[in-house]
């Protein structure tokens, strides 16, 4: 189980960072598509030091440069996602829907993986993910995608079957991250935000999901 030190970190520094994150969401515009500057660039400082203080053989087979190329494309599609659906009309309840489920999704699995337990979801990639943390997720899924229909929040397609996928999608980016670190034999991605880590840390779920949300606003 978490410490209760660590919780009151996470939780302090989330509670201090999403204001920030959802006023430049609010803005839009050039604010906005600065603020997705900024966090590209320190995901690809992260990337970098990562892949640049790598054992010769995490390095393998891509290379160096290789890896830095894939994670240019891992960093600049979900990025250029975000952009893009924030400047669609009412992309401010689009991005905003998707973050507030994917935040859902992230406490939900946290509270339900330490309360809970149970069998390990994926323990060679992360052995701290369970399945009782992933239905954790989905229900907390659910519940957002309840109320964004119940405002009249409505997004393309259904709202609770799509907060749903994007559960089960955000549980996928992280995974994916999880296994770049594993394969490079680092905890963090770096330590920029208390109890969370680095940026990718963070923002590992939004690779997946940005790409669905999108293609979901723009061809349903």
């Amino acid at each position: 189980m978490k410490k209760p030190s660590n919780i009151l970190t996470r939780t302090l520094s989330a509670l201090l960072l999403a204001p920030l994150v959802l006023l430049a969401i609010y803005l839009g515009g050039t604010l906005f598509h600065n603020f997705m500057v900024i966090c590209g660039v320190l995901m690809a400082v992260e990337w970098g030091r990562i892949v640049n203080v790598a054992a010769t053989k995490t390095l393998r087979p891509l290379g160096k440069l290789g890896w830095n190329i894939l994670g240019f494309f891992y960093i600049i599609i979900p990025c250029g996602c975000l952009i893009a659906l924030r400047d669609l009309p009412q992309g401010e309840i689009i991005v905003i829907w998707m973050l507030f489920t994917i935040w859902a999704v992230d406490t939900g699995a946290f509270f339900a993986g330490i309360t809970i337990g149970g069998p390990k979801l994926a323990p060679r990639i992360s052995p701290k993910k369970t399945w009782a943390g992933l239905a954790g997720g989905i229900l907390a899924a659910i519940l957002v995608g309840l109320s964004f229909t119940v405002l009249g929040m409505e997004i393309r397609g259904n709202t609770v079957v799509n907060s749903v996928i994007i559960a089960l999608l955000a549980q996928g980016g992280d995974l994916l991250e999880s296994a770049f670190k594993r394969h490079f034999m680092v905890k963090d991605s770096g330590n920029l935000i208390p109890g969370h880590g680095g940026i990718l840390d963070r923002v590992d779920s939004i690779v997946t999901v940005a790409v669905y949300v999108l293609i979901l606003q723009t061809y349903n």
